[in-house]
């Protein structure tokens, strides 16, 4: 027999460092994210507490846009009395003058010059006034993503330091204590990436899909085209383009004016398409629309369900990771508790029932299949994200000189990505190997027992060394603040079988005993005693097996306290 006792291994403060610097980057560039939109968030909602004050409007006019990076504007001046004296102000909202061209007809059609309205006059500050409320309520949403890089790089940092923190002698490990902390802190996580997933799918694929077929019973009408471009979106990472085409018809001897091409909208890559639709609807040519009989200023050119919508459901990628770490932690922490209640008269030895005699076939603790869709879901979400970030920089790299710092923090996580990458490929190989099917003579095997194994490897050809360990592990649940972690020490550990025989490797059977003057299968509110039969075997050129299975070890008085009950 050999015993051995293996203490936690504790990192190293630079290997802690440089792990601290990687969730840093999550923390900083989420943080910065949620400051900037934050700002414009609270830019925009201030007038909300302003003085409502009787107005006039003096001019109001459309203004053309100077070039295809610019939308419409809204030329406005207005002049009201407060505090008993008159001002002048041309602020139409906090937020940009610059709108869609119906939204710039609509809003001088009910703010022509001479009418009389309401304005929002900042106490404080007479001179600064607003027509319009708008507060850009959609950055909420929106929040939540750099929200989830904030988490994840205070979580990484926080675990990192504090798993580094030796253990205190006086610490009386309580996994009851902050089970709100572990389990609903862990579900909040992931509801964040449920709550993305869903308003951005319901905004980026679901509304536009109703839209869709909602139009297609929509009347066609004869329309003539007024102006038709190919706008530009571009920011300090990409550019991207959009397709503007106004247009004007009569529906039911009312004369209408609309600029919607598809339901879909927005900004995407790929100009010489956009420039295809654009030539299709030059000025002045005439054409059919498609007019919605309820609300007939609602018009659209193109209501058929092309392939640009399919990229509305990313989204789903969120939805289903936050669903799936939601039912996950609920699952595991009810097996827990589960777990806690299934014991026997004797404190902490595992249930035994009159079904646990007779062979047993072994089950793996640590399926490869698991192991293989955690890391898949981890690398198509991670690279997912670097993906988009690499082709925003290279696609506006012509048109300005290279940011270094992005730079590198694309390449940064760009390796950081093909890792992921290559840990789920390698789960993905495992996925072939060999699997070995162990049985033992009995679920439950006492100290000093004599134990016999079996096993079969039908494609174990290519392994060229199997090998059978039997080990205890002592694993302790240690709380620190407000957090508790799992320690594992091996405490026995010996060999009961290695052969390089092909024939021993695809089948045979072995018999050995149990050690004895140890500690049995125990488990506690503070931790628990659990014995594992190890397999390892040897494959070349390829990921080896490794599987580990859970044995029952009972205290050899189990049978005369049996007897006794």
């Amino acid at each position: 027999m050999a015993y051995s006792k293996n203490l936690p291994k504790q990192s190293s403060f630079g290997s802690n460092l440089f792990a601290s610097l990687f969730f840093f980057v999550f923390f900083v560039a989420g943080l910065s994210f949620i400051f900037f939109m934050g700002k414009t968030l609270y830019e925009s909602a201030v007038c909300l507490t302003w003085s409502k004050t009787p107005c006039v409007i003096v001019t109001s006019k459309v203004t053309a846009p100077a070039s295809s990076k610019e939308k419409y504007g809204l030329a406005v001046e207005y002049q009201y009395c407060f505090s008993k004296k008159i001002y002048t102000s041309n602020q139409v909202s906090k937020s940009s003058k610059q709108v869609s061209y119906k939204k710039a007809v609509k809003f001088s059609q009910n703010y022509y010059p001479g009418a009389k309205t309401h304005c929002y006059v900042d106490p404080n500050n007479p001179k600064d006034a607003v027509l319009i409320k708008r507060v850009d309520w959609l950055l909420l949403p929106f929040m939540l993503i750099p929200l989830i890089f904030v988490l994840v790089g205070l979580g990484g940092i926080y675990g990192i330091w504090h798993k580094s923190k030796s253990k205190k002698e006086n610490d009386i490990p309580n996994p009851n204590k902050y089970v709100f902390m572990r389990k609903y802190g862990i579900c909040f996580f992931f509801l964040i990436f449920l709550i993305v997933g869903i308003a951005f799918g319901y905004f980026m694929f679901l509304r536009p899909a109703l839209k869709v077929f909602d139009a297609a019973d929509w009347p066609r009408v004869p329309c003539k085209v007024i102006s038709s471009r190919v706008t530009v979106n571009a920011d300090n990472d990409s550019t991207t383009y959009g397709i503007e085409v106004i247009y004007k018809y009569f529906y039911q001897g009312t004369e209408y004016t609309s600029d919607k091409w598809d339901f879909m909208g927005g900004y995407s890559s790929g100009y010489q398409a956009k420039k295809t639709v654009v030539n299709k609807y030059s000025p002045g040519c005439e054409t059919t629309c498609f007019v919605n009989p309820a609300e007939p200023d609602v018009a659209v050119l193109n209501r058929e369900f092309y392939n640009g919508y399919w990229f509305g459901i990313i989204p789903l990628l969120f939805v289903l990771v936050g669903i799936g770490g939601i039912a996950g932690t609920v699952i595991r922490q009810k097996r827990k508790d589960l777990k806690r209640l299934v014991h026997n008269g004797i404190a902490g030895i595992p249930d035994r029932t009159d079904n646990d005699s007779g062979e047993t076939i072994l089950k793996p603790e640590n399926g490869p299949l698991k192991s293989f869709l955690g890391s898949l879901v981890v690398a198509i979400i991670w690279n997912g994200i670097v993906a988009i970030s690499v082709y925003k920089f290279f696609n506006g790299y012509e048109s300005k000189s290279i940011d270094w710092v992005l730079l590198i923090v694309v390449i940064i996580f760009g390796i950081a990505g093909l890792v992921i990458l290559g840990i789920a490929i390698y789960h993905f190989i495992i996925l072939f190997n060999a699997r070995p099917v162990f049985r033992i003579n009995s679920s439950f095997i006492q100290m000093s027992d004599k134990t016999e194994i079996s096993w079969e490897i039908p494609a174990g050809r290519n392994i060229s060394m199997l090998e059978v360990f039997i080990e205890g592990h002592e694993i302790v649940t240690v709380n620190k603040g407000k957090n508790s972690s799992q320690e594992d020490s091996i405490f026995y550990s010996e060999k009961v079988f290695s052969t390089d025989l092909v024939s021993d490797i695809i089948c045979g059977e072995k018999s050995f005993f149990m050690p004895d003057q140890t500690m049995h299968s125990f488990e506690t509110k503070c931790g628990k005693i659990v014995w594992m039969l190890r397999v390892h075997g040897d494959i070349k050129s390829r990921p080896d097996i490794n599987f580990k299975y859970k044995i029952n070890l009972l205290p050899a008085e189990f049978k005369m306290i049996v007897g006794g009950v």
